[in-house]
């Protein structure tokens, strides 16, 4: 009975002096918040991050005072493993954990200063915040601490293979629909090169794309000439047809210049669809000296053409246009004097006769999805013909060959002369810096004026009295 009494005294005392070291022992209070993978953006109401804020902004309330004081420091430490290198993984785990501390900043009112923050590149995506808080009245043993550490880390590494599980799935979806779509791709171009070697030599192809063309006689006068022809189908096609030209000589007095565009409708014939008739319409303006006098207007048109295409290669043709038709030409004529191309009437003319000669050679561009280099050259071929058509040809005529100066004339009328006076045989104008003597009723200076204003001053010598 003795050695119970014994015992148990020891035991208190001892239990009375390690009571105090146990109480002034401190735990860590771990708080873990979940990212989204290879997203940096902290949201608060997923995946039980609203919990796990509310438990630690509940933590840090009940520690402030400690907490300010620099006491109690936050260790924050973020993880990223999920973007494409370890650059980039550093800086999003960088990022979420500014998210987490500016989250608890605002709500906590804290400060920067109050957090250590360190950044991993390994083990997962999310963002833990601890805090070493003294144990006021139980201590929690190594045991329990290193259990705790061992299941967290384990929960880890189950959601680090769940998401490695689903990254492979996704990863094999993708390979599967992509050799899917190469099978398919492959399937269609055997087909379409069996269907084209099937064909008959004598026959032509059954695809039909854009083609674009230039008029070699045009271009032989130099003046481009571009066009773009689109095959809807084996028997009809499309054209529409543009030329641009702008050339002066001799100091200007010479002149060529004109744009035209020419729409045309076709339609196939023949077993090879080689020839062809078609309707067309032409609209466009002119400016031509090539001698004393010029003429520029405006000129419009139609009728039907006829042509053949000889085709060269399996990309390239050659194009025999020939079009009668009726063409309406609208023009004024003019000369140059001193430089001033001046009016000298206007004219209209119209011709039924073939108005069109042409001579194209084409290329065809299949236009598909991996073909995109061919649209965008076509794209810009359109938009250099727009601006070169919108440039108008025709040069600015004028009435006189002096348009920045004047002529006047003067009349006198002397009917309201007095009685017993005489007409004076002659009179003087003063205008400016003219004076002029004139003897009959009208006074023509042979003068320019400048524009602006002047005095006109018209007066006479009396005859002496005697």
């Amino acid at each position: 009975m003795s050695r119970k009494i014994t015992f148990l005294t020891l035991f208190l005392w001892l239990m009375t002096l390690t009571f105090p070291v146990i109480a002034q022992q401190k735990a860590d209070t771990t708080y873990t918040f979940r990212f989204v993978t290879q997203k940096d953006m902290f949201y608060v109401p997923w995946n039980g991050n609203d919990t796990e804020l509310a438990r630690l902004l509940e933590c840090i309330e009940n520690n402030k005072a400690t907490i300010l004081d620099g006491k109690l420091p936050l260790l924050v430490d973020g993880y990223c493993n999920s973007q494409s290198s370890e650059v980039k993984n550093l800086a999003t785990a960088k990022i979420r954990a500014n998210r987490v501390k500016s989250e608890l900043i605002t709500r906590a009112k804290i400060k920067e200063e109050n957090f250590i923050t360190r950044n991993h590149v390994t083990e997962g995506d999310f963002v833990t915040v601890r805090l070493t808080v003294p144990v006021k009245e139980t201590a929690v043993t190594d045991a329990e601490a290193e259990a705790r550490r061992k299941a967290e880390a384990e929960r880890l590494e189950t959601e680090k293979r769940a998401e490695q599980e689903r990254l492979a799935e996704e990863q094999r979806k993708a390979e599967e629909a992509r050799l899917a779509a190469e099978k398919a791709e492959a399937e269609k171009t055997a087909q379409q090169n069996t269907l084209a070697d099937t064909l008959s030599e004598t026959k032509i192809t059954t695809d039909y794309h854009l083609s674009l063309r230039a008029n070699l006689l045009r271009w032989a006068t130099l003046t481009p000439d571009l066009g773009v022809e689109w095959r809807i189908c084996p028997s009809w096609g499309i054209a529409v047809n543009g030329s641009w030209t702008s050339w002066s000589w001799s100091d200007k007095d010479r002149r060529y210049a004109l744009w035209e565009v020419a729409p045309e409708v076709r339609y196939y014939m023949g077993e090879k669809k080689a020839w062809y008739l078609g309707a067309m319409f032409k609209t466009g303006q002119f400016n031509y000296k090539f001698s004393e006098a010029g003429k520029q207007g405006d000129l419009m048109g139609g009728g039907i053409t006829a042509g053949y295409q000889l085709r060269l290669n399996k990309a390239l043709d050659l194009d025999f246009n020939l079009g009668l038709g009726y063409l309406n030409a609208d023009f004024e004529k003019y000369e140059v004097i001193d430089g001033v191309r001046v009016r000298r009437g206007n004219e209209t003319k119209d011709w039924c006769a073939f108005h069109q000669c042409r001579c194209d050679i084409g290329m065809e561009v299949i236009l598909t999805r991996k073909n995109m280099k061919a649209r965008q050259h076509i794209n810009m071929m359109g938009m250099a013909v727009a601006v070169l058509l919108s440039s108008c040809v025709k040069d600015t005529l004028y009435d006189t060959p002096h348009p920045d100066y004047g002529k006047t004339a003067v009349t006198a009328d002397w009917s309201a002369r007095g009685e017993g006076i005489d007409i004076p045989a002659t009179w003087t104008v003063t205008m400016g810096d003219y004076t002029g003597t004139e003897t009959s009723a009208t006074h023509t200076p042979d003068h320019l004026f400048a524009p602006g204003s002047y005095t006109l001053a018209v007066w006479t010598r009396l005859k002496e009295s005697r």
